[in-house]
């Protein structure tokens, strides 16, 4: 049994924050001692010299960075993305891909798979991939946000599923979430096949009236994808996917919190309405996140990042490169207490897939995928399950 102790720390609990060590036991959190309390035998002990410690950050909704697409990465692609995840506090991600092909979308499955077994093996430090979300390809065209809608597709009928369901045989990939449109021709019956399948269904590109998304809430879809953008509104006199977000307190949704995606305020207005136990943060980063600002051409298109803020050659948003870290920076700006912004990006996306036994808090006999970080938000410890563990001053 290796055991791990992390000293001298302010633990970020799910309700409260408290100064004390931390046993790890082969990869679990096995004890949470209180300061002062006398310090277990351990095969070696870490100072975090009174950082934060945290889950770390799981992203459910993230295309790629460091110029690496997730629809062409190889294993070294993925080692580099982890690599660079963990060093902005992300432990655990869901591959998230585009509308594609089924040939495009079985080569980047077959990569994922491939990748995740040797992963499982080889204890990297580096975020692991936890999951694969398909953003698309069944959405609307209406709100087709940065998506190609000349890739998208009506459902038919099962066999138009069984390139979604080939990742069944991984237990590693057992969270599977897509995003789709309810109110396209049989998208109800398709909410109810993957539900039987084991995905969490997404509202997301969507035009669903409120009569359909109540529909669709009945069998299964209790998630939004990136809320308020590439939805209908809320009008006073069509509440529309927004509304119904706002509206159920069963319905849980995910938000990209970089000031330009949605407003300062309206990311407030979503706080006090869902609250962080139904609101999770996510990147929703595409391939450049990480490369700075400067002008790149990627799937096919003219990108400009400047401040962070992209836009294509029409000046329309062309996607995020915010990080998780400076994400949750964004929440606590708002006046957001720490322990909130923290529950948004680890135990409340958790949740959302279904992981949240394992992952996503500070509690005995979690899987130890933590993080921590200075009062800035400098991330300065990271251990992915407890072994594979970097400190600030180390490579990432």
């Amino acid at each position: 049994m290796e055991k791990l102790l992390l000293q001298d720390a302010q633990l970020i609990l799910p309700d409260r924050i408290v100064t004390g060590s931390l046993l790890i036991i082969d990869g679990l959190i096995n004890q949470i001692i209180p300061e002062r309390a006398p310090l277990p035998a351990s095969d070696r002990s870490i100072s975090l010299n009174g950082n934060f410690l945290a889950p770390g950050f799981i992203d459910i909704h993230f295309h790629g960075a460091v110029g690496v697409d997730l629809m062409e990465a190889d294993a070294q692609d993925f080692e580099r993305l982890g690599r660079f995840l963990l060093s902005e506090g992300v432990t655990g991600y869901l591959a998230t891909l585009v509308p594609a092909s089924d040939a495009e979308y079985r080569r980047a499955l077959g990569r994922i798979d491939n990748y995740v077994r040797h992963a499982e093996l080889t204890n990297q430090a580096a975020a692991r991939i936890v999951g694969v979300h398909f953003e698309g390809p069944f959405v609307n065209k209406a709100r087709c946000g940065a998506l190609q809608p000349d890739r998208f597709r009506q459902f038919s009928s099962q066999d138009a599923i069984s390139v979604f369901t080939e990742l069944e045989s991984n237990p590693a990939l057992r969270a599977r979430l897509m995003t789709l449109a309810p109110e396209l021709p049989g998208g109800l019956d398709l909410v109810k096949q993957l539900r039987e399948r084991g995905f969490v269904i997404s509202v997301g590109h969507s035009r669903a009236p409120f009569e359909v998304l109540e529909q669709a809430a009945a069998i299964g879809a209790r998630h939004i994808t990136h809320f308020f953008n590439a939805l209908d509104q809320l009008h006073h006199r069509d509440p529309g996917v927004v509304g119904w977000g706002l509206l159920r307190d069963d319905v849980t949704v995910d938000l990209i919190a970089d000031y330009i995606h949605v407003n300062p305020q309206v990311i407030r207005l979503a706080y006090k309405c869902k609250g962080s136990e139904r609101m999770a943060l996510i990147s929703d980063a595409i391939p450049l996140m990480g490369l700075g600002d400067g002008e790149f051409i990627i799937w096919g298109e003219k990108i400009t990042i400047k401040d962070g803020r992209t836009s294509n050659q029409s000046g329309a948003i062309a996607g995020s490169v915010i990080t998780m870290r400076n994400a949750v920076q964004n929440i606590v700006k708002l006046g957001i207490p720490l322990v909130d912004a923290v529950k948004m990006a680890s135990l409340a996306p958790a949740r959302v897939i279904g992981l949240d036994k394992d992952l996503g808090s500070i509690e005995v006999g979690k899987r130890a995928d933590l993080i921590a970080f200075d009062d800035n938000l400098n991330i300065t410890f990271a251990t992915v399950g407890g072994s594979a563990h970097i400190q600030s001053g180390e490579r990432f």
